[in-house]
């Protein structure tokens, strides 16, 4: 408890940051733009978002196993193998982003180009963030965040400005990130200079992990997709604004960052045995959060969001869906743990639980039978991961 005290303690830190910057930039949003470009904006990330799917994107945990068992080495080979990986989804970037352009859709177009060009650069370059991890240096990981995500806040405020483009926001947020990361890698590598074994097993398991997490990652931007298209880039806009600050109060991904350096040292039996208490307390200070900001929504949005007020109901309810978010910790027992059968059963049974719940919702109550299908999703899927992981 003292070193997940004194680690999450700059894990929030970090999370404090970029809740602020967030914040600031969601309130000139708020202020600035129609719901249909900021709606349109949204639909682009999760674009994006599912591309990095496609990516090497299990190579941040394998990083971490490797490197918290001592084989050094395992960071700096870790970036071939994801920027050779990454040719595949910025080909299909280009090759979509290709037609859409064919077609007229210059928005879809050029943002899939962009989404191509930095997505496999963004994914690859932010391994800093899981080598520090695994050093457990997180007061350095803070210092490099802020490197990474103060730039990024700066550009797109500027853009929201000037422009008002979807595409423009998307541009600016890529760019911004790209020279961040890189900044940030090129830091880990001066002060640490690593070097040293590396990892036999890291790209296999790398590899489980890129495809166990693949589907969830897809499904983890089904949400927007459905707005989008069943709804309109208003709904989109709308459910952006509900869910902004709420999925900023949970702490159970700041738990499970700091301890996966710990899980991965144990045994599975010495870091399940007090695992179950840290989550109860975790959702219990969760759930106090959302319970106080339930009480302050309406005005926060009257004050900083007056575009989007008729979000604040939705957002109310959505504050709860945090609490029930424990899976993250679970998860992460799992994967330090090497327990790559029982990730496979959480992450291929956790989207299909996913997208029953959140397509019924949406089709039969619109955007409240979409808040109301992800808060029985989760839950359901949070006690999955608990059974996988303990039993």
């Amino acid at each position: 408890m003292v070193y997940l005290f004194n680690s999450s303690f700059w894990l929030q830190m970090t999370s404090v940051f970029i809740t602020a910057g967030s914040f600031i930039v969601y309130v000139i949003f708020g202020h600035l733009l129609p719901k249909d470009i900021y709606g349109n904006y949204q639909y682009l990330l999760s674009l994006g978002a599912i591309t990095s799917a496609f990516t090497m994107s299990g190579m941040n945990g394998a990083v971490i196993r490797a490197v918290a068992r001592g084989y050094e080495g395992s960071f700096l080979a870790s970036l071939r193998i994801q920027l050779l990986w990454g040719l595949v989804p910025a080909l299909g970037g280009f090759a979509i982003g290709g037609y859409y352009l064919l077609h007229g859709n210059s928005t879809l177009g050029w943002g899939l180009v962009l989404i191509g060009m930095f997505v496999p650069f963004n994914t690859t370059f932010n391994t800093f963030g899981a080598y520090l991890t695994a050093k457990k240096d997180f007061e350095r990981n803070f210092y490099y965040y802020v490197i990474v995500n103060a730039p990024y806040f700066v550009a797109v405020a500027l853009v929201a400005f000037s422009l008002q483009s979807a595409l423009a926001l998307l541009a600016a947020n890529l760019i911004a990130q790209a020279l961040g990361y890189y900044i940030a890698h090129r830091r880990t590598v001066n002060v640490y200079k690593p070097h040293g074994a590396i990892d036999p097993e890291m790209t296999r398991y790398a590899t489980h992990l890129t495809f166990i997490n693949a589907l969830t990652t897809i499904m983890g931007q089904l949400d927007n997709i459905l707005v989008f298209h069943f709804l309109g880039a208003g709904e989109l806009a709308l459910y952006s604004f509900a869910t902004a600050m709420p999925s900023r109060l949970g702490i159970f991904k700041n738990f499970a960052n700091a301890a996966f350096p710990k899980y991965a040292e144990r045994s599975h039996d010495e870091a399940r045995s007090s695992i179950v208490r840290k989550v109860i307390f975790a959702a219990a200070v969760t759930l106090g959060l959302a319970l106080v900001y339930d009480l302050f929504a309406h005005i926060l949005f009257i004050l900083f969001f007056p575009r989007y007020i008729d979000a604040a109901p939705y957002s109310q309810i959505f504050a709860f869906v945090i609490a029930l978010s424990f899976s993250s910790i679970f998860v992460t027992l799992m994967t330090a743990q090497g327990r790559v059968q029982r990730l496979y059963i959480y992450n291929l049974i956790s989207p299909f639980i996913t997208l029953i719940f959140e397509f019924a919702g949406v089709i039969t109550g619109g955007l409240w039978g979409l808040i109301w299908g992800i808060l029985a999703s989760t839950l359901v899927n949070s006690l999955l991961s608990a059974v996988l992981a303990l039993w």
